[in-house]
């Protein structure tokens, strides 16, 4: 699954990945019944990928609350952000 994680990071790349793709994925990984996981996987990738997006942007959110809570949080740039 990291595999195709890594070849689709965003649901675009996720929607275009081929049954082939997928199928090759999976033989490599050496999983059964590869032709019914693929149908499965193709599916559910693109959903997978929006959730962990999400995930993503309200950890930044935590994050930057704590950095900007900090004492000495005026004096420094906020990692990623660029801005003070």
């Amino acid at each position: 699954m990291l595999e195709l994680l890594a070849r689709a990071p965003d649901p675009a790349a996720a929607a275009k990945l081929t049954t082939v793709q997928v199928s090759a994925v999976l033989k490599r990984a050496h999983r059964r019944h590869v032709v019914g996981k693929t149908v499965v996987i193709r599916v559910a990738l693109a959903a997978v990928i929006v959730t962990l997006n999400q995930q993503i942007a309200a950890l930044e959110r935590q994050v930057e609350a704590y950095f900007l809570a900090h004492p000495d949080a005026g004096d420094r740039v906020v990692p990623a952000r660029g801005w003070a």
